[in-house]
């Protein structure tokens, strides 16, 4: 009989041991089952430890349990890393110019400051109660929650202002009552639409999902950010509830404009989009420097499939030597660029480029190669290539080459003579001319010849056909 009843002990304590640790063992599983996709502007360095962390096996229950939390706790990590901009280099947080992102004042009570609302009524306030989990386990700050049991279309929004012109995205924490048409709205359009899941589930427990949406800010270093309910035309108003908070704002790229004209300052900045205004001559050989890279696939999206850009490799005798690159531009290196198309604006972007400061220059024994990002008077010695001729000032001439370009200089004045261009080992043909002032607009006859302005009959100026009588 004892041994009966000690059998019966035995199985009620592996049945409790059983049903406890049931639960942990299915949230394992559940953990391991989770998906997740890529997120843009994410870690991808957290997106590997959320992955890696699924491919567990627990011991015991309790090892069930820590596994199945460290899951959760490396893909909330990864969700919270895309609204930082952790995989984006040079990204800048900007949290700081939005008022009360985390709608807590300064005693640390949940505050209202700094949002406007667009529906009076109801029932609102800044809340901790249902707060959301984080990466680190810990559940703190404060939230937007509005409720109205007639017509919720509350909106919250507020403006941004002096920011850096540039690319930027905005990220909430966010959640709604089933059934609502909620929205991330970005300068009074809508963005990113937020999923409405009521109080339960979500990335970070409660219903809490982040919603990021991206875009530029002009000249005027304004944006407006609003979350709110937006139902559609001709449907019927609904009561309920929403709540947001935890606002990030990162600065992704700062756009830059670089123009051919202008007096050029170059600051170093590890994430820019660039507009660089700069004319260039279809299939012809034009100078170019620039303070960031180019790849090769850019140089061909910006320039035609059959774009060519050659490096200056030094100089023998008379003999100005480039090589084809096959790897791009790179910054600060000037080149011959020969473009297969051009921007009929003249007018191109560089999106996320690194700026680098650097002297503008590739050297030489006799010759360098010399890039500018000013407007440059040549002096005596300089040569500049224009209408695919050298051209060399002398003691005298005036010429002004416009930025983002280059010229060869010669290092000594022993050094400077009659000169050809040689690339790939192959004499083009370009030979020495005299500037003898501003060359932009001579004249030729149908040889090619430099002619004066009161030539009569067929020239070519300009690139043009013309019969002056």
């Amino acid at each position: 009989m004892e041994s009966i009843d000690a059998a019966t002990k035995n199985i009620q304590e592996c049945t409790t041991a059983f049903t406890a640790a049931q639960p942990k063992y299915q949230a394992l599983e559940d953990a391991m089952n989770l998906e997740q996709k890529e997120l843009p502007y994410a870690s991808k360095a957290k997106y590997t430890e959320f992955t890696t962390s699924k491919d567990a096996t627990a011991t015991t229950a309790a090892d069930a349990e820590t596994k199945a939390n460290a899951i959760i706790s490396a893909r909330r990590a990864y969700v919270e890393s895309n609204g930082k901009a952790v995989g984006v280099v040079g990204a800048e947080d900007c949290t700081s110019m939005v008022k009360n992102p985390t709608f807590t004042a300064s005693d640390g009570k949940g505050s209202l400051d700094g949002w406007d609302r667009s529906q009076t009524g109801g029932e609102e306030g800044a809340l901790n109660g249902e707060i959301w989990t984080n990466a680190d386990g810990k559940k703190v700050g404060y939230y937007y929650d509005y409720n109205n049991n007639g017509a919720n279309n509350q909106r919250v929004y507020q403006e941004v202002t002096d920011l850096t012109p540039g690319k930027y995205i905005v990220t909430v924490k966010a959640r709604a009552k089933q059934g609502f048409w909620m929205y991330l709205r970005i300068n009074d359009k809508n963005a990113t639409d937020i999923n409405e899941i009521g109080n339960t589930g979500g990335v970070f427990d409660r219903g809490w999902n982040d919603y990021t949406a991206e875009f530029t800010v002009g000249v005027d270093g304004k944006v407006k950010i609003e979350v709110g309910n937006y139902k559609p035309d001709g449907v019927n108003n609904k009561g309920g509830w929403f709540g947001f908070g935890d606002v990030r704002l990162v600065r992704l790229s700062e756009a830059v404009t670089l123009d051919e004209a202008a007096d050029n300052v170059i600051e170093a900045k590890e994430a820019a989009d660039v507009t660089l205004k700069r004319t260039f001559v279809e299939n012809k050989w034009n100078t170019l420097v620039l303070p960031f890279a180019v790849s090769a696939e850019d140089v061909k999206a910006k320039f035609g499939n059959d774009a060519k850009v050659v490096e200056y490799s030094n100089a023998e005798d008379v003999n100005i030597i480039f090589t084809t690159s096959t790897n791009g531009i790179k910054a600060n290196v000037p080149v011959l660029i020969m473009p297969a198309a051009v921007n009929a604006e003249n007018t191109y972007t560089f999106n996320s480029v690194s700026i680098v400061v650097a002297d503008p220059k590739a050297d030489g024994t006799n010759y360098s190669f010399v890039g500018s990002y000013k407007p440059y008077n040549l002096v005596n010695d300089d040569y500049m290539l224009y209408a695919d001729k050298w051209w060399k000032t002398e003691t005298g001439d005036t010429y002004k080459i416009k930025a983002f370009r280059a010229y060869i200089k010669a290092n000594t004045p022993a050094a400077a003579k009659q000169l050809n261009l040689v690339i790939d080992g192959q004499t083009t043909g370009l030979k020495l001319n005299t500037v003898n002032g501003n060359i932009e607009g001579e004249t030729y006859n149908i040889a090619g010849q430099r002619v004066a302005n009161s030539y009569k009959g067929l020239i070519i100026k300009n690139g043009k056909k013309i019969i002056k009588k």
